[in-house]
């Protein structure tokens, strides 16, 4: 299994190690991230790395990280499988979000437009394939998850397609949704940078793993999890999840959320953090050039006040 760590410097240099700190990773992949935040310290560094897929967590096991703990669990498990270890709060949290390079190489897992079954799940082990979702779904759903999740302006289109292809056969692998989508935008209508097939592949991955709403349920609760002074990084990889980490942190850092007319403040609201990242941090053309799937990487810090 190869990986290359997306903005590893920035990530490091962005969460303020120290000696004996506590950190969370909380989609830990295959540990590239990990191994660079104990290379920079030492592995007095505890590290607790959360991950929905089995695959790559044995695969981290299997590079003997003294200083990481893997858990089979989603992040947004993290406030309560931490509280249960004794765990009350942590030095830091990286979060690095979506799909890993690992999953969309591997065929048999759905992801990529490789001849393969359509599963997209991040844990095997349960929930729905995106196979399932297509052939059950109905078609205003379809177009719903498609339009949001994948702003894709030919969604209504796809899922009727879908709908009525699913009537003569059902979907099993991912080129007969390649082959639909392909066939239902007008070929004029292509976009010029990535597949046709791109935002559709990405809109039932966030349904199959629920990708959104684990987010904005983990965010809350993560904050929790920060000593004051400590940092959460977070690495997103489209505009959707992007979007819901920067208006968080800006709600999480006001300190007054009356309306303006009140002569003072009746809402008792408290700044919770301090954004460091104006701006999200982007890769650099070097990295770009190194690992092209890094292009689309924002990464946003804030810090616990």
């Amino acid at each position: 299994m190869k990986h290359i760590p997306v903005l590893l410097d920035e990530v490091v240099e962005s969460l303020n190690l120290k000696k004996g700190g506590v950190y969370v990773d909380g989609t830990i992949g295959l540990g590239g991230h990990a191994q660079a935040l104990a290379n920079k310290v030492d592995c007095s560094l505890q590290i607790y790395g959360f991950d929905r897929d089995e695959r790559v967590l044995k695969a981290v096991e299997a590079k003997n990280l003294n200083c990481v703990q893997t858990v089979h669990a989603s992040y947004d498990q993290a406030y309560e499988i931490l509280r249960e270890k004794e765990v009350e709060q942590v030095d830091g949290i990286l979060l690095d979000l979506g799909a890993s390079s690992v999953q969309f190489d591997e065929p048999e897992r759905g992801f990529s437009f490789k001849e393969g079954p359509l599963d997209m799940r991040f844990d095997v082990s349960r929930g729905n394939t995106a196979a399932e979702i297509l052939n059950t779904y109905q078609k205003k759903d379809l177009a719903r998850i498609i339009k949001e999740y994948g702003e894709e302006k030919f969604a209504s289109r796809i899922a009727e397609r879908i709908v009525q292809q699913r009537e003569v056969e059902r979907f099993s692998s991912t080129t007969q949704l390649v082959k639909l989508v392909e066939s239902a935008i007008p070929r004029r209508a292509w976009p010029k940078k990535i597949h046709p097939a791109t935002k559709t592949f990405q809109a039932l991955r966030i349904e199959v793993n629920q990708e959104l709403e684990q987010l904005k349920s983990a965010l809350p609760k993560l904050l929790q999890l920060l000593k004051p002074g400590a940092r959460i990084a977070i690495i997103s990889f489209h505009s959707l999840e992007d979007r819901i980490v920067k208006r968080f942190f800006r709600e999480a850092e006001k300190s007054c959320i009356c309306p303006k007319e009140f002569p003072v403040c009746r809402c008792d609201k408290k700044q919770m953090i301090k954004i460091i990242s104006k701006k999200p941090i982007t890769p650099s053309k070097t990295e770009i050039k190194n690992n092209p799937r890094s292009r689309s990487a924002k990464l946003r810090v804030a810090e616990r006040v």
